[in-house]
């Protein structure tokens, strides 16, 4: 009887104190605690320093300063950290993750084409802290092939780089041969985005179509103005503001079914850079998470040590990510079944 009446206190103490916490303010709920940041990639990946640099702001504006160690946990580009994040992190706040854009809209293609990777409701209870980017990605051409623009490309097969299967480089040229003609051969065996500029500088690929515009600028940043390339279009669902007169490729679509479908596609570019809690956190912790997230994008030592890093900063708040994807998740089946298609090459 004693040892229960133990057992029973115990169990009732831990009880209490859950419920204690979960009725704290975010400022005394975070005050002292240690944060952890996940990061689904390899250290020294873009998401990686997307991460590290947050991590080192953030805390100056969460309630109670707490401190933020970042962890990676790489893996199927982010799958396996959401995964940990939704079914093993604790709930409360102290647990977030830089996921990876793809999963955001790969969920929704795998599950109509009957696959196994996380459902899109689980994705749509995760809390969205906000995203530091609004990625743009282009398609470019090395000037000797001549190639100046997209209907340039349906006339001359070109060889364009892929890191592998499921990469947006060779995605996203598959998706531009099946919507809008283009004559683009991916060519795999690449290590990185590195190897890929290369392999067009010797001649040995005519160009590459899913790289990063802040990577390009920050990696090649007088190409454009030596006029070494010309950029066909821009794959994103907004125009860039340093792209002026470079077309955003929805606006290429042949028909509003194709626009549609490429809008899934490419959805992903508009939500670049997320930072993402697991569900069921007390709301006034998230609201203060997402307050200061918000205040991080705008503090002018975070933008100045982005800027000598040349990293690009476009944010948007936790709720315009989390509007963005319950659009795209609500697109009708023929729509995202066409967006599966072109991803496919068919």
């Amino acid at each position: 009887m004693k040892g229960l009446a133990l057992a029973t206190g115990l169990v009732t103490g831990l009880a209490l104190a859950a419920t204690t916490a979960a009725a704290q303010a975010p400022d005394a709920f975070f005050r002292g605690k240690t944060l952890t940041m996940l990061v689904g990639f390899d250290a020294g990946s873009g998401y990686d320093l997307y991460g590290r640099l947050v991590a080192r702001h953030f805390p100056d504006h969460i309630p109670g300063n707490p401190k933020i160690v970042v962890q990676n946990k790489p893996g199927a580009t982010s799958l396996i950290a959401a995964e940990f994040l939704y079914n093993q992190a604790p709930r409360d706040g102290t647990t977030m993750l830089a996921m990876g854009r793809n999963i955001l809209t790969e969920v929704i293609l795998e599950e109509r084409e009957g696959g196994k990777g996380m459902p899109p409701k689980q994705v749509l209870e995760f809390n969205w802290i906000g995203n530091a980017n609004k990625e743009a990605s282009i398609c470019y051409t090395w000037a000797a092939t001549g190639v100046r623009s997209i209907e340039d490309a349906t006339r001359k097969p070109l060889k364009f780089g892929s890191t592998g299967p499921g990469s947006d480089y060779e995605s996203f040229a598959r998706v531009l041969d099946v919507a809008l003609g283009t004559k683009f051969e991916t060519i795999r065996g690449y290590s990185g985005p590195g190897a890929v500029q290369a392999a067009i500088e010797r001649g040995e690929l005519d160009g590459v179509c899913g790289v990063s515009w802040s990577s390009f600028v920050a990696a090649t940043p007088t190409w454009i103005a030596e006029k070494k390339v010309y950029v066909l279009a821009q794959l994103n669902l907004e125009p860039h503001k340093d792209l002026a007169g470079v077309p955003v490729v929805l606006d290429l679509a042949k028909t509003p079914e194709d626009r549609a479908a490429m809008r899934v596609v490419f959805a992903r570019q508009a939500i670049g850079r997320p930072f993402v809690e697991p569900p069921a956190v007390p709301a006034d912790r998230m609201a203060a998470l997402r307050k200061a997230f918000d205040a991080t994008m705008k503090d002018p030592a975070f933008l100045e040590e982005a800027n000598k890093a040349r990293i690009e900063i476009n944010p948007s708040t936790g709720a315009e990510v989390e509007a963005l994807l319950k659009q795209v998740y609500a697109t009708p089946e023929p729509i995202v079944k066409r967006a599966a298609a072109m991803i496919r090459g068919n």
